[in-house]
């Protein structure tokens, strides 16, 4: 399974991406406001029976593991949570190192009709976000891509593709300056912590430049692993841009901080390298959503992934319940009322024919 679709893609996200899984989610909305949540990941690795991706499994949850065709195996985890409060704090991940969403549920009676409307309002997973993308694209190439991605729809024009490329540039900058600007981050503390006095962080911030275009040239040259950054590759960064030989010394001195960096851009090629879909299946006949496609009661959102990288996206669907027991009491009351009048008409036209009568009228 390849890497999803992405316009703005890093090249370090590129050469990280080596292998995924495939992702689906499935939230049930039942009447009574209960939610059955269904998490199935697939993949060829013994890493998905383990996985706390895309949100974390307990012992709450019915698991089971199938293998659907050989070398490959399949998790599926589900669980009924008795509202939408349960179902956010199930989905909740105090680590930062998952998907994240609330949940919403709302009924409103109609009499003759329920409408029920469930929302899943999803947090960017994407941990370096020093710059917003808005500082590389404007507002409208970002949604344009968003629909392209979602309605896989051609360019309407030959303008319109190069405008994308365009984008596409800036956006490639967008994510290389926020995972540097991370990195720099942990390289500065490090030069803090190592208060060398040939290797002050005044220093360091006068060849920030410089190391971010070594560094471009370092990541598109595969100077970084699967697993994370190398370090030995930043200490030569770094080296290379102040001139410094205690660099790595700099490093080693906030070993926590680059620890979690590299973990953080770990769980980002995950992320980018592994497929997400997620469906709600609603009560009664689905009237409104913004989802792409729609089978039956069944929306279904097959790009997440996309939209959770660049920022929040929400899911919604509204669906609409025949109240069939207001149905069969309005044709009672309807037949009662109308049995009541027409006993009434009767009843007047007898009295009106003897009335008639009694008055030897010929």
């Amino acid at each position: 399974m390849g890497k999803p679709s992405f316009v703005f893609i890093a090249p370090l996200l590129a050469v990280l991406v080596s292998g995924c899984f495939e992702v689906k989610t499935k939230t049930e909305v039942h009447r009574d406001g209960t939610l059955t949540r269904t998490q199935i990941i697939s993949g060829d690795s013994g890493e998905v029976i383990s996985s706390g991706y895309p949100s974390r499994i307990d012992s709450s949850w019915v698991i089971s593991l199938s293998h659907p065709k050989p070398g490959s195996i399949e998790r599926t985890a589900a669980r009924v949570f008795r509202d939408a409060d349960a179902l956010t704090e199930g989905c909740t991940d105090s680590t930062g190192f998952s998907i994240t969403m609330r949940a919403e549920f709302q009924k409103r009676f109609l009499w003759f009709f329920t409408e029920v409307t469930y929302k899943e309002t999803y947090r960017c997973y994407n941990p370096f976000r020093t710059f917003p993308l808005t500082d590389y694209a404007s507002q409208s190439a970002i949604e344009e891509y968003l629909r392209h991605e979602n309605e896989k729809a051609p360019f309407a024009s030959r303008g319109d593709s190069l405008a994308m490329k365009d984008a596409e540039k800036r956006g490639e900058e967008w994510e290389e300056r926020n995972i540097f600007a991370a990195c720099f981050t942990e390289f500065l503390n490090g030069v803090t912590a190592l208060a060398d006095p040939g290797l002050t962080p005044e220093v360091v911030a006068a060849h920030k430049e410089k190391a971010f275009e070594i560094g471009r040239e370092f990541w598109k040259q595969g100077y970084w692993n699967a697993k994370g950054a190398e370090l030995d590759s930043i200490a030569r960064i770094f080296r290379l841009a102040t001139g410094s030989a205690r660099v790595r010394q700099a490093i080693d001195a906030n070993a926590a901080g680059f620890a979690l960096f590299n973990r953080k851009l770990a769980f980002l090629k995950d992320m980018v390298s592994c497929p997400y879909s997620t469906s709600i299946v609603m009560p009664g006949q689905i009237i409104n959503t913004n989802a792409p496609t729609i089978e039956e009661n069944e929306a279904t959102w097959k790009d997440l992934s996309t939209h959770l990288y660049i920022g929040d996206f929400g899911i919604w669907a509204v669906s609409r319940l025949v109240n069939w027991w207001a149905v069969v009491v309005t044709i009672c009351v309807i037949v009662g009322v109308g049995g009541l009048i027409a006993v009434a008409i009767v009843r007047r036209a007898e009295r009106k024919k003897g009335s008639v009568e009694s008055s030897g009228a010929p």
